[in-house]
């Protein structure tokens, strides 16, 4: 199509009206679902949701997609409703594999399948169970996760406590501070 050069535009803000276009054919058009594939992968969050908008649309939900969509409340999006409309509308089978991900391999997909569930309200006792498994994670910047949503989340208990004394001794200052601040 002519808009398909402006996928690369410099400015975000032109690619996220990009994306924000494409997203809204991507379950109809072959054309703007290759191209919401693209954007997904864009530098920028916010082109990056609504791009991750179109494939959850067209019935993909890679990790991906499921990390993007954790950008749904950003200020500069202005996709929130449509998001949660998305998800209010979802079939069970959405929701299915949005909770496959809390056991996924990639520990980075398990995080942002458990930061949606809970931004989208539906942060039940699998996901704290699953949160609180990943408190004795191999990977510190999980176990800072995990620690910081049980405590959104209200769950913080010793065992929470526990984990963020352990960051409290991270090689990565970012990891300590983290802690030292929840």
């Amino acid at each position: 199509t002519a808009l398909e050069p402006l996928v690369n535009y410099r400015r975000w803000e032109v690619r996220m009206e990009v994306a924000r276009l494409f997203a809204n054919a991507a379950a109809r058009e072959p054309q703007a679902l290759r191209l919401c594939q693209t954007l997904v992968e864009d530098s920028d969050e916010d082109v990056r949701c609504h791009a991750a908008l179109g494939l959850a649309n067209a019935g993909e939900f890679s990790a991906q997609v499921w990390a993007a969509l954790l950008g749904f409340e950003s200020r500069h999006a202005h996709i929130e409703p449509v998001v949660r409309a998305f998800f209010a509308a979802a079939p069970q089978s959405v929701w299915d594999s949005l909770r496959s991900g809390l056991s996924a391999e990639d520990p980075g997909l398990r995080s942002s399948a458990a930061q949606l569930l809970a931004k989208l309200g539906r942060a039940d006792e699998q996901v704290v169970a699953a949160l609180r498994s990943w408190l004795s994670a191999e990977e510190p910047w999980l176990r800072s996760s995990a620690a910081a949503l049980l405590a959104k989340l209200g769950r913080a208990d010793e065992q929470v406590v526990a984990a963020l004394r352990s960051l409290l001794s991270a090689e990565h200052p970012g990891l300590r501070s983290r802690a030292a601040e929840l």
